[in-house]
C-alpha cells in the first residue's frame, strides 16, 4: 500500500511540475542560410528564430578574406520585416551592433527578412556577421550567438 502511495505522490508531483513551470522548455535557436550578393545589389536573407523572445544584430558584417577598411556591407534592419511583427528596438543609435527585435514574451516561431545592402565598391569575398537572440530581456539570460554569412561576388561575375 505504501509503494502504491508513493508512486501516486511521484505523479503528482511531475504533473504540478508540468503545471507551474518546472518542466523544461525548449532551447531557443536561430537559423541563417548562407548568401550570396554581387556588388552594388541588395539581397534578402530569411532567418528564422525558434523559442526567442527577442533577436539582435551583435555584429555587422565584416571581410573575412581581405580588408576591412573599405566600403562595408549592412543589414538594413529599418526595412527588415518581421513575424510576427516586433519594433525593431535600440538602446543607443550610434551603435548599429545594438538593435534588436523584442516580443516582450517567448515566440515559438520567427521569421526575419533581412535585406543585405553590398555598395557597387565592396571587396568581392566572404564576410561574417552575427546575430544574438535568447529568450529573456536582451542581455539578462543566456545568449544564443548564429553566424551569418555573405559571399560577395564582382558584378561583372553576373
Amino acid at each position: 500500500m505504501r509503494s502504491a502511495g508513493l508512486v501516486g505522490l511521484a505523479a503528482l508531483l511531475m504533473l504540478t511540475a508540468g503545471c507551474l513551470g518546472w518542466a523544461s522548455s525548449p532551447e531557443p535557436s536561430i537559423e541563417i542560410p548562407p548568401t550570396t550578393a554581387a556588388q552594388g545589389s541588395t539581397v534578402t536573407v530569411e532567418v528564422t528564430a525558434h523559442h526567442v523572445s527577442n533577436v539582435g544584430v551583435w555584429s555587422p558584417p565584416r571581410l573575412m578574406d581581405g580588408p576591412n577598411h573599405g566600403p562595408e556591407i549592412t543589414l538594413d534592419v529599418a526595412n527588415a520585416t518581421v513575424d510576427p511583427h516586433a519594433p525593431v528596438t535600440t538602446e543607443n543609435p550610434n551603435i548599429s551592433s545594438e538593435l534588436y527585435w523584442n516580443w516582450g514574451k517567448t515566440q515559438q516561431n520567427v521569421t526575419l527578412h533581412i535585406p543585405i545592402v553590398v555598395p557597387e565598391d565592396a571587396y568581392p569575398g566572404h564576410y561574417k556577421y552575427k546575430l544574438v537572440t535568447d529568450e529573456g530581456e536582451p542581455g539578462w539570460s543566456p545568449a544564443l550567438l548564429a553566424n551569418g554569412t555573405v559571399r560577395v561576388t564582382s558584378a561583372s561575375q553576373q
